[in-house]
């Protein structure tokens, strides 16, 4: 206790509690950190180097845009209206036949769903991305029967050998059917005599229900309070008819 109590003692314990705080700052730093003294394993390859290009966007110039608008109406009506599949089967990439022949798409056997739009030009779409061969477009198709709702499908582009060719479609969202507003429906005729009795003697009834349960509560809060009031009248009048008796003189 009393070494406890020196003050040198007490600065001495600090100091080794600072140093050993210290050592183990530092062992925690030399075991989580990683080695990076240069003698980790190293790889080498004869491989040419890969290098990353990010591919510039580019406008759609208005050739650009008639050749798709010609491709879109060619296309829906072959492949996705079924008027000539094997026509459509020209219109798209390798990638989009997955394998599948041209006797396949003769017999309808092609992953395009099967819609009626309206109208015989397609040109409803909007950009997405615009590369210098490849498009990503959006295509907006009205219903034929106003029963179908409207269709909108998400469609890759790519040109090959001059031509701009459909590389993926599918339906990106379908829509509900547009309803539309039917006749304005006719005023509300007046109410016959008998509605207008049964009416009045309803609201009548009510109101006869309403007074009925009021007086169950005003009748007897009425009672109380005319006879409080009578009590209070009494007790004023007693306590003004009373004269106290003169104090009583005592006798020597």
């Amino acid at each position: 206790m009393l070494l406890v109590e020196s003050p040198r003692l007490r600065r001495r314990l600090l100091r080794l509690a600072a140093a050993a705080v210290v050592c183990l700052v530092a062992g925690l730093v030399i075991v989580l950190i990683p080695n990076t003294n240069g003698k980790q394993k190293e790889t080498f390859s004869n491989e040419p180097v890969q290098r990353v290009v990010l591919e510039r966007h580019v406008p759609v110039t208005p050739l650009r845009r008639a050749d798709v608008n010609k491709l879109f109406d060619a296309f829906v009506p072959a492949a996705v209206e079924r008027h000539d599949p094997e026509a459509a089967y020209d219109l798209v990439t390798p990638t989009f036949r997955a394998g599948a022949s041209r006797a396949d798409w003769r017999k309808g056997d092609l992953p395009v769903s099967f819609y009626r739009p309206r109208g015989h030009t397609f040109h409803g779409w909007t950009v997405g991305t615009s590369y210098r061969t490849t498009m990503s477009v959006e295509l907006f198709l009205q219903p034929r029967n106003p029963k179908d709702g409207p269709i909108d499908y998400s469609i890759d582009l790519r040109r090959l050998h001059g031509r701009w060719l459909i590389d993926s479609l599918y339906a990106r969202a379908t829509y509900a059917p547009v309803v539309s507003p039917g006749p304005p429906k006719a005023a509300a005729k007046e109410a016959p005599p008998a509605t207008l009795f049964r009416q009045a003697k309803g609201g009548l009834m009510w109101i006869l229900i309403l007074a009925f349960f009021s007086l169950i509560v005003a009748v007897p809060l009425g009672f109380f309070t005319v006879q409080w009031f009578l009590s209070r009248r009494r007790r004023d009048r007693l306590a003004t008819e009373w004269e106290p008796l003169p104090p009583l003189r005592r006798r020597r």
